[in-house]
């Protein structure tokens, strides 16, 4: 009988040693593991990013001249410049002057000059998007004389080709000032312009004289 017992005694030992071997012993990490992988992005969802990315870089250039509580008039400015080109995605460049602007060359014309008496289609906008003139409703492009326009006009010109077309921001001291212009434009107020160099006035006149020419039978004066 004790006999018996010792054997059933060693069995149940033998036995509960067995299973707690199987609860402890661990598993393979590859039979846990799910395998995960991360699609490539797509074409688009790439440009996509880059231009998320361009747009975070935009900003962050333009803020860093950013002034929440400006002093002078020109700060002032500055502000309204700044919240106009962020709010309408302009990645716009600054000169020493304070003038913000895009340029678009062409490649096809000849640098301007101060005296280049030239045509310029153009349309002007104050910055909470109201229109100030524009060629486009006037009867087409301006005939004007570089140097004799508003400084900021002036200082966008002489950066340009013939051809070419910009976006400018201009402060106040580099339009109309302190003073305004009448009652079309207040005092202290930025502007915005889109500008696009047509041509030379002086082949706008050859163009007339054939004109008149072919009408009335009259020479051609060469300029």
């Amino acid at each position: 009988m004790r006999v018996i017992l010792f054997i059933l005694t060693i069995g149940i030992i033998i036995g509960c040693g067995n299973s707690k071997t199987a609860e402890v012993q661990p598993q393979s990490p590859t039979a846990t593991q799910t395998t995960t992988t991360s699609a490539e992005p797509t074409e688009r969802e790439k440009r996509d990013m880059a231009r998320a990315q361009s747009k975070e870089d935009m900003v962050a250039r333009l803020m860093e001249r950013y002034m929440e509580f400006p002093a002078t008039q020109e700060q002032k400015d500055e502000k309204k410049i700044i919240d106009f080109a962020v709010a309408n995605e302009l990645d716009m460049q600054r000169t020493d002057s304070g003038l913000y602007y895009m340029y678009f060359p062409t490649g096809r014309g000849k640098k301007l000059k101060l005296g280049d008496a030239i045509r310029v289609q153009y349309t002007g906008y104050f910055l909470d998007g109201k229109v100030l003139e524009s060629t486009l409703n006037s009867g087409g492009p301006a005939s004007l004389s570089v140097g004799s326009t508003i400084k900021g006009w002036n200082e966008m010109l002489l950066r340009m080709n013939m051809g070419d077309k910009a976006k400018v921001i201009i402060p106040s001291h580099l339009a109309y000032g302190s003073k305004g212009q009448g009652e079309t434009i207040p005092p202290d107020t930025p502007l915005f312009f889109d500008i696009e160099v047509m041509g030379w006035v002086k082949d706008k006149m050859k163009d007339l004289q054939k004109e008149a020419q072919a009408q009335e039978g009259g020479d051609i004066i060469e300029g």
